[in-house]
């Protein structure tokens, strides 16, 4: 119970951090390569979700130890489980593809509020300040809907001095 605990914790502070670099930071800097630190923050903090949800299912022996995170028809299942909508799956999808794109190109252009990421052959993928924020905004709502429902577990301590919902500006 202790890593899960401690994974939601880290999901917090990434949240915190990557809410302050979209709202605070970039707006005043607005600097492009921040974006891609900001579009990496949300696939790590995607990835961090997904892995307490994970560890929690293989707490209660709900998946077996072998589980691959790989196999999308059985993490729909489990996500299915915490009100995760395909929507929101698709949105984990699309940061990862972006960052799978942003770690093999060998070209990327940024614009203003723009990244554009060229494949090796020279495939355009490109993402806007605007779809990032959305991005973002989805991120909190999966964190708390997975928040919440394992608030309902009475070994999951509450997090009362934490606030780890933050509004959509």
């Amino acid at each position: 119970m202790k890593i899960v605990r401690g994974l939601l914790d880290s999901v917090s502070n990434a949240i915190k951090i990557t809410d302050h670099l979209v709202y605070s930071t970039y707006p005043v800097v607005k600097d492009p390569k921040l974006l891609v630190k900001i579009v990496e923050r949300i696939n790590d903090s995607f990835g961090n979700i997904i892995n307490v949800v994970v560890r929690y299912e293989k707490l209660y022996k709900r998946i077996p130890n072998s589980f691959n995170i790989e196999d999308i028809n059985k993490l729909k299942k489990i996500t299915s489980k915490y009100n995760i909508t395909d929507s929101e799956m698709a949105a984990m999808n699309k940061v990862a593809t972006i960052i799978k794109g942003i770690n093999e190109s060998n070209m990327r252009l940024s614009q203003k509020d723009k990244i554009i990421v060229f494949s090796n052959d020279f495939r355009q993928q490109s993402i806007t300040f605007n779809e990032i924020k959305e991005l973002f905004y989805v991120l909190k709502e999966v964190n708390k809907k997975v928040y919440l429902a394992l608030l309902k577990d009475p070994l999951i301590e509450r997090y009362n001095n934490k606030n780890i919902f933050m509004t959509k500006d």
